[in-house]
C-alpha cells in the first residue's frame, strides 16, 4: 500500500511540475504579464479595438458593462486599478464616469463620436479608422497590422 501511495505522490509531483512549467513558457509567449494593457470606457471600442489589435500583444477591458447607462456608472476602485495599470486609455468624449478619474499621465486616446451612433454600420466604419489612426500613432510597430485588420473587419461589416 505504501509503495502505491509512494508511486502517486511521485505522478502528481511530477505533472505539478509539467504544469507548473508550461505556465512559466506561456507567460515569455505572450499571456497577461507581458501584454500591453488596454481599458476602454465602454464594450464597443473594447469590441473595434479587439478587432483592430493583434490579440496576441494585447488585453482589452472595459469599464462600462453592457447595458449599463454611463449617465448612472458609478466608478469603482476595481475600475480605477484597471486604469492605472493600462497602457493606454480609449474613451468617448463626455463619459461622465470616466470624468472622476485621472489617467496620472498615461497615454490616453480621447474618441469624439461626433453626432454618430457608432453602432450603424456606416458610421462603425468611421469609428474603426479613427481608432485605428490613433492607436497606430500610439503604437507604431504594430500599425501595418491594424490597418490591414481595419481593412478586413470593414469588409466583415
Amino acid at each position: 500500500m505504501r509503495t502505491k501511495a509512494k508511486l502517486f505522490l511521485a505522478v502528481a509531483s511530477i505533472a505539478l511540475l509539467g504544469v507548473s512549467s508550461a505556465n512559466s513558457n506561456t507567460s515569455k509567449e505572450g499571456n497577461a504579464e507581458t501584454l500591453r494593457r488596454i481599458v476602454t470606457s465602454d464594450t464597443l471600442l473594447s469590441g473595434m479595438i479587439a478587432s483592430l489589435l493583434p490579440p496576441n500583444r494585447y488585453s482589452i477591458e472595459a469599464i462600462l458593462p453592457p447595458g449599463q447607462c454611463p449617465g448612472h456608472y458609478d466608478i469603482k476602485l476595481s475600475d480605477i486599478e484597471k486604469m492605472k495599470r493600462a497602457d493606454l486609455i480609449v474613451s468617448f468624449k463626455g463619459m461622465p464616469f470616466m470624468d472622476k478619474t485621472d489617467p496620472g499621465g498615461r497615454m490616453q486616446l480621447l474618441v469624439d463620436a461626433g453626432d454618430r451612433n457608432w453602432m450603424a454600420p456606416d458610421s462603425y466604419i468611421y469609428g474603426l479608422g479613427v481608432l485605428a489612426d490613433g492607436l497606430s500613432k500610439r503604437f507604431p510597430s504594430d500599425q501595418d497590422e491594424i490597418m490591414n485588420q481595419k481593412e478586413k473587419t470593414i469588409r466583415e461589416v
